[in-house]
């Protein structure tokens, strides 16, 4: 289950985004899928190749070839070291399917209807991964001055806990300065009194 805490991808929460969703992926034990490169994975060994080569099916070592010349004598000898490679090969790939789709999920069920449509494409977490980082991940101006605006203007909420929402305002502090834009804390200590209903 996605915890609530990972905010929901809308175009203007990247930074915040990819940091609770790292962090949750890796609770998970499943981060490294997204940093890794598993593509040797969906390359064909040596084996494989020779055998697609020949005409033999990969993984299918019986044949019903009714041409009597002994299989040794057309065919190298498949040893069962390298059936057992092959197989683990497989179970391996399949594991990593299982897995990338469940990264695929989590992340959508994070992002936007607007985001989710944009990505239905991609079927690989790491690529998904990859392109909202390009799509997302540098914050345009107007989104720097949307945070400003949202700092200048934030007030107590009625009926909330007040750490609630400095926690609100002190989120949205971090977004500008991870941008570049830190308020001095004398400004900040003057927007929480200002604040105060």
């Amino acid at each position: 289950m996605i915890p609530t805490s990972v905010p929901t991808l809308n175009g203007t929460s990247y930074k915040e985004w990819a940091c609770m969703m790292q962090a949750l992926l890796q609770t998970k034990g499943l981060y490294h899928y997204i940093k890794a490169s598993y593509e040797p994975l969906l390359a064909l060994t040596d084996l494989d190749t020779h055998m697609r080569r020949i005409g033999v099916q990969p993984f299918i070592l019986a044949t019903t070839s009714t041409d009597t010349t002994p299989v040794h004598d057309t065919i190298p000898a498949i040893t069962q070291v390298q059936i057992d490679a092959i197989e683990a090969k497989k179970k391996k790939f399949n594991n990593w399917v299982i897995e990338d789709d469940r990264i695929l999920g989590a992340i959508n069920m994070k992002c936007s209807a607007t985001i989710q449509q944009i990505n239905t494409s991609i079927g690989a977490a790491q690529t998904l991964w990859n392109r909202l980082e390009e799509q997302y991940g540098v914050t345009s101006t107007a989104g720097i001055f949307n945070d400003f605006i949202q700092a200048t203007s934030w007030k107590f909420e009625d009926k909330r806990d007040p750490t609630v929402s400095i926690n609100d305002l002190l989120a949205i502090i971090n977004h500008l300065t991870a941008e570049g834009i830190a308020l001095p804390e004398n400004i900040q200590a003057m927007m929480v009194l200002a604040a105060v209903p």
